[in-house]
């Protein structure tokens, strides 16, 4: 078996929840995105997920989406996650223990929430316990995972899905998206189509051509959106990173527990090691 421990970087190129608002229908929805719930195909075992850094706001009006604990063989998936099949991996988890919504159409800023809402409802007694070194005392502690570690980033109030950035130098209009996880491996499909082409591409420009949706509502090829931005002033590629970065959402790559050894507040990079998926049970 073996552990990963994915980086700030590779997090995000990849609370017992609490109720909130009802959702709010998007000018354009996907009419496809979410598929009628049956409450008696749910099950039992099913419970409601009533918060997601997107606070439900993209997604069609009155749409619920339930999940169940993880199973054996799912929990044994995670815990072998890799670099090189971490997107399926979580996928595949997604779509046997999730109902309410087509998983390819989730948001890539909710996925993660969803698999840690999963741990945090599939251990929620006491006495599962994950290794780590604490950066204030610097010995090696323990912490017992729950949601109300993570450090979400929710959807701002004024982040409007229709929105259009318009660049100071070339004058054009861009429309940008939230990905779904369906979108989601756009860059890395176009890396492998690609991978015996003469030139070499700047994944994190791919990244952020993936998620422009439009120029001058014109859609453009992976390819042709890369090109667009490499030429572009920097200027106006300075300001549409910012509004990338500005408008933001899903979970923080860094999350606070307390340290078993000095009681103080540490900082722990979220961890996908085998261990936070099967952690060291209590033995009475």
């Amino acid at each position: 078996m073996k552990s990963e421990d994915f980086t700030a970087e590779e997090l995000s190129q990849v609370t017992n929840p609490q109720p909130t608002q009802q959702s709010i229908q998007p000018a354009n929805p996907l009419a496809e995105m979410t598929k009628e719930v049956d409450n008696n195909d749910i099950g039992d075992n099913y419970w409601p997920i009533d918060d997601l850094p997107s606070k439900f706001k993209l997604y069609p009006e009155g749409t619920k989406i339930f999940a169940r604990p993880l199973k054996v063989l799912e929990v044994k998936m995670l815990s072998s996650l890799n670099n090189d099949n971490f997107h399926h991996v979580i996928t595949e988890v997604l779509k046997k223990s999730v109902r309410g919504i087509n998983i390819d159409e989730m948001l890539v800023s909710d996925k993660l929430f969803i698999i840690f809402w999963l741990r945090a409802n599939t251990y929620k007694e006491s006495g599962y316990t994950v290794d780590f070194e604490c950066d204030i005392c610097n010995t090696d502690s323990t912490y017992e995972f729950e949601i109300d570690n993570l450090d979400i980033i929710d959807i701002k109030d004024d982040y409007n899905p229709d929105g259009i950035i318009k660049l100071s130098q070339s004058g054009d209009e861009i429309r940008t998206r939230q990905l779904t996880i369906k979108e989601e491996n756009n860059v890395k499909n176009f890396l492998t189509r690609n991978k015996r082409s003469a030139a070499v591409y700047d994944e994190d420009i791919l990244t952020i051509a993936n998620l422009i949706e439009s120029v001058n509502d014109k859609k453009l090829s992976l390819m042709d959106m890369y090109d667009y931005i490499i030429n572009m002033n920097p200027i106006d590629f300075g300001k549409i990173e910012t509004y990338l970065n500005h408008y933001d959402m899903g979970i923080s790559p860094i999350m606070n527990v307390t340290c078993k050894n000095c009681g103080g507040a540490a900082d722990v990079a979220v961890s996908f090691r085998s261990d936070f998926f099967v952690p060291k049970a209590p033995l009475n």
